[in-house]
């Protein structure tokens, strides 16, 4: 079975269900196509994207607190959430793929989590309402349920992941349902540019830990035509915050309005609405980068004006369009008495165990294997865990299970030789760049560069960012300061995200090259983004290490 995840940031969070879920889900192909910040448009887009009705068998959706988000900071009303949800789930349904909606809570307001739990109760769409889960579980934990208004903790988010398993096991055991009346009010279409433009503009591209796209680039002042088209409505851009995007206008006929794609973080790849509501477009459509004066305004959704007003270029991926079809809706609140008592079952049966863990209470023989790999990533210094976890790999197949041994126990204990048996088995397994990564790193630990040249070269071409990342540390290790500076420079093309800057100028230090170190610790102090309010302190801390360093080996 093929598994598509289609998210906010909850579904990507290293500290979150996703990482589990993949491993629990195997032999199943879980393949997330989440990114951050984004409302549920982006799930429409990444549908048309990733062609998931043609390529999958069951899909996860996620969007709740970002739209909750959105809809408390006053930037879209209530009726407009219910229209698109509606429309949303209403598409999934017509195209009768198994489906999962993910309603995660949001700190500040209810609103739409009750209306997401609405939608999916008159569509009759299978969900899980996290919030309403953790909230009723019994017995009640000291714990805090959210780790920020957005995202639920590690402690609950991780024993989801047993949760959702076996509510996609249930739901793939029956028909999609036929109950619940549909209403799409919109057709979304989507279009994408470095296909269509790449022989007429720049193409470069850029990449992060987890997605690697080509964008067209478009220089200030400059722009990009599309013409000959139908009436529509341009709902919003893919595209990758580099540091240069600043404002950026939109014309077509009788219509001219500007925005900005200057972002609270730098070096991401965005899906962004078109802010209060959508552009109208007939017959052609002009995006140029810049301030048009055509306009007096500047409009704004989750960003802010950029520092600097008269320059700016944009790396743009493809747009989502629209085009209306039906009459769109108007929320009217219903009150369900939703039964979400199979699915608190589920959840009290993990989390009574965890929380009996906590006291530690020695395991019982029965212990479901889930529990065990759960269990280990939330307490792994719980030496009944570890046991537990040492035994089950000695009957499982599971190559995840393997992985996080590795992670959880064998890297911090620094036991690479012993960590790269297992991940060579787990190889044998399944081929996963996750894997892959894991073992060179071991691999340059233990000096077999040799090794580590072989694994970095068998990488899957679409994950070329990361082996570039690895070749830095390769080089790094092998004290090989040509080919270090060679493929930093690769790592900067692809991306300036401020973690790779300092991963840069830690091995320059190491190489004696303070000079490149320092420049790398410039360029990430330029960029007043790094130092946002909820990362100043921690963002600064780690600079002033580095320049630490610097200052102890040039004395």
């Amino acid at each position: 079975m093929k598994i598509a995840i289609l998210g906010t940031s909850n579904s990507i969070l290293k500290n979150g269900y996703a990482p589990l879920y993949q491993a629990l889900e195997f032999p199943n192909q879980v393949d997330n196509y989440s990114i951050g910040a984004t409302i549920c448009q982006f799930i429409p887009f990444a549908l048309e994207k990733y062609a998931i009705f043609k390529n999958y068998d069951f899909l996860i959706t996620d969007c709740c607190p970002n739209d909750s988000d959105c809809f408390y900071c006053k930037q879209r009303t209530a009726d407009w959430f219910y229209n698109e949800l509606f429309t949303i789930l209403s598409t999934i349904k017509e195209a009768r793929i198994k489906h999962l909606h993910l309603i995660f809570p949001y700190k500040n307001s209810q609103v739409l989590q009750k209306m997401h739990v609405q939608i999916c109760e008159e569509l009759s769409i299978p969900c899980l309402d996290i919030g309403s889960i953790i909230t009723n579980a019994t017995p009640r934990s000291e714990r805090e349920p959210m780790q920020d208004i957005h995202h639920v903790s590690p402690f609950f988010s991780k024993q989801f992941a047993y949760v959702i398993k076996e509510k996609r096991k249930e739901i793939s055991k029956n028909p999609v349902q036929t109950s619940g009346k549909t209403h799409i009010a919109k057709k979304y279409i989507y279009y994408d540019l470095t296909k269509n433009l790449q022989q007429k503009y720049p193409v470069i591209t850029r990449a992060t830990s987890h997605l690697t796209e080509n964008f067209i680039h478009i220089q200030n002042k400059q722009e990009i035509l599309l013409d000959k088209l139908p009436a529509l409505d341009l709902e919003g851009l893919y595209f990758y915050s580099n540091k240069e995007a600043g404002l950026f206008n939109l014309s077509s006929a009788n219509s001219v309005r500007n925005y900005s794609l200057y972002f609270p973080t730098a070096d991401y790849i965005f899906y962004q609405p078109i802010p209060q509501n959508t552009f109208p477009v007939r017959s052609f459509l002009k995006i140029q980068s810049g301030f048009n004066k055509k306009s007096p305004y500047v409009m704004m959704e989750n960003n802010a004006e950029p520092e600097r007003k008269d320059y700016s270029e944009l790396l743009l991926n493809s747009l989502l369009f629209s085009k209306e079809t039906d009459t769109p809706l108007e929320w009217k609140e219903k009150e369900y008495s939703q039964n979400i008592q199979n699915d608190a079952q589920r959840f009290e049966k993990i989390y009574f165990f965890i929380v009996s863990l906590e006291k530690n209470t020695a395991l019982k023989n029965s212990v479901p294997e889930e529990f065990i790999v759960i269990a280990a990533n939330l307490f792994p210094n719980n030496a009944h865990i570890r046991k537990s976890f040492t035994r089950l790999l000695k009957r499982t197949e599971n190559p995840y299970y393997f992985y996080w041994f590795v992670q959880l126990y064998l890297l911090p204990r620094k036991k690479y030789a012993s960590a790269i048996k297992l991940l060579e088995k787990a190889l044998q397994i399944k081929n996963d760049t996750l894997f892959t990564e894991t073992l060179t790193v071991c691999a340059i630990k233990k000096e077999f560069f040799a090794k580590a040249h072989t694994l970095i070269k068998s990488m899957d071409r679409s994950r070329n960012f990361t082996a570039i990342k690895l070749e830095c540390m390769l080089a790094a290790a092998m004290r090989n300061k040509e080919l270090f500076l060679l493929n930093a420079r690769k790592l900067l093309n692809c991306n300036t995200q401020f973690h790779y800057l300092l991963f840069l100028a830690a091995s320059c230090i190491e190489l004696n090259e303070y000079q490149q170190a320092a420049e790398l610790l410039n360029t990430a102090l330029a960029d007043r983004r790094n130092f946002r309010q909820d990362n100043k302190t921690e963002n600064m801390r780690k600079i002033n290490e580095l320049i630490r360093k610097i200052q102890e080996k040039t004395q």
